[in-house]
């Protein structure tokens, strides 16, 4: 009981500076409220879920500081403290209605798990300027949940994005996309430097050889073509974008001598991945012709 205050009394005085009056008065209230033995809990859960008004409130209320002591694990100075325990209060109630006290586990460990979910899908959801589809943000969820787990700290490569393709049971250019959309949206207005003077806008250089929609176009371009490649799979895929993409742009001999192949079956192999591009950008109701300036082969040998 003593740490729970001091918990709440820690917060106080951190919050104390931005949080709302109301907040802080929400904050002290906590305190005051007892924390339930593991009887007590039995009993009044089993009188929640036989639809008991108070029963329902003194389990809630017991359990409110749980819900601070995890929404402050994802506090950031864009996330208010009290729009995450709100988050968070909901999951609470959500985990009560799903409870069932027959089964000998503490309420705290089973509501934990909800309030985290609760408080993970605000921050998808709504932390966001631009907003994503209900199912495509859950989908993300997952995919950066796996990441987190089995990736951490390692750079995106292309077996990992085939891996988290097979875990998803998506294809790989839909992983490429999805995790596309997972990027901070900055505004130009944002302080560039610590006084103030500079914003971000006034650190991009204008370049008169190339119009804005000519930049937009050729980045738009990219970011399609690098989903269309991500379906090959890996050697053709490496392939083709040494041949076409890369700065070197290596002979078919010198690029089957990097991968231990002859320069026959290494132009064979190129022949197969561009028929298989044909198809796939056939499925996107495109037409191959239209990209041949890309994927040109007459001036390599």
């Amino acid at each position: 009981m003593a740490s729970d205050k001091k918990t709440i009394k820690n917060i106080l005085e951190n919050e104390s500076q931005y949080q709302p009056d109301l907040f802080q008065l929400y904050l002290k209230d906590l305190s005051h409220i007892p924390l339930l033995s593991k009887e007590q809990e039995a009993d009044y859960a089993t009188r929640a879920k036989n639809g008991d008004k108070e029963g329902r409130k003194i389990m809630i209320e017991s359990n409110l500081r749980l819900v601070i002591n995890i929404a402050k694990r994802y506090k950031h100075p864009s996330l208010p403290l009290a729009e995450l325990t709100a988050e968070g209060n909901l999951g609470l109630i959500h985990a009560l209605d799903k409870f069932d006290p027959k089964k000998g586990f503490r309420f705290s460990t089973y509501a934990s798990w909800w309030i985290k979910h609760y408080i993970e899908s605000y921050l998808i959801y709504q932390n966001k300027t631009v907003r994503l589809p209900i199912d495509v943000a859950k989908e993300l969820k997952k995919a950066l949940v796996y990441l987190h787990k089995h990736h951490t700290g390692e750079s995106l490569k292309a077996s990992t994005i085939d891996l988290l393709g097979l875990h998803l049971n998506r294809p790989a250019a839909y992983i490429v996309h999805l995790l596309s959309l997972h990027q901070e949206v900055l505004s130009l207005n944002q302080e560039y430097n610590e006084s103030g003077t500079l914003n971000l806008i006034n650190t991009l250089a204008v370049d008169k050889h190339y119009k804005p929609c000519a930049i937009v176009d050729a980045e738009h371009f990219n970011k399609f073509m690098q989903h269309i490649l991500a379906q090959l799979p890996e050697r053709e895929r490496f392939i083709i974008e040494q041949r076409f993409h890369s700065d070197e742009r290596p002979t078919l001999e010198k690029l089957g001598q990097q991968i231990g192949l002859t320069r026959e079956r290494t132009r064979q192999l190129e022949k197969l991945a561009l028929n298989k591009l044909k198809e796939l950008l056939l499925q996107q109701n495109l037409d191959f012709d239209d990209f041949k300036p890309t994927f040109d082969t007459e001036e390599l040998t």
